[in-house]
């Protein structure tokens, strides 16, 4: 079974309205704030959440890219775009059988709280 069927079907059983946005994402909120699955054919789970950065320049947004990156092991931040630039958190893992709704539930709240943490970083907190 390819990863984000199995997260799909873990939204679904909690309850979690989906949006199936085309045949690359599905799309689901959290506190408030949109995340997407990618509909990748693999096994892996890809889940992302694309950070509201386009104001802020691209250099300080590497810079701080590169700070996350280094001092957070889950997820990972990579800067997207040719003039309105965006920050992307990634969160990948490899569900199986075995993968309790909890284990999906920490996925998204570690990209929630990542997430939160990098705008922090960028205001200097």
């Amino acid at each position: 079974m390819k990863g984000y069927e199995r997260f799909k079907d873990y939204l679904q059983r909690n309850g979690f309205p989906i949006v199936d946005e085309d045949d690359h994402s599905i799309c689901f909120k959290f506190q408030g704030t949109s995340f997407f699955a990618w509909k990748h054919n693999s096994s892996y789970l890809q889940l992302v959440c694309i950070l509201n950065t386009s104001e802020i320049d691209r250099d300080t947004l590497l810079e701080t890219c590169n700070k996350m990156n280094e001092n957070v092991f889950v997820t990972k931040f990579v800067v997207l775009g040719e003039k309105d630039f965006r920050v992307w958190c990634y969160y990948e893992f490899l569900p199986d059988d075995n993968t309790t709704d909890e284990m999906y539930m920490n996925a998204i709240q570690a990209v929630d709280r990542h997430s939160d943490q990098f705008f922090k970083e960028l205001k200097g907190e």
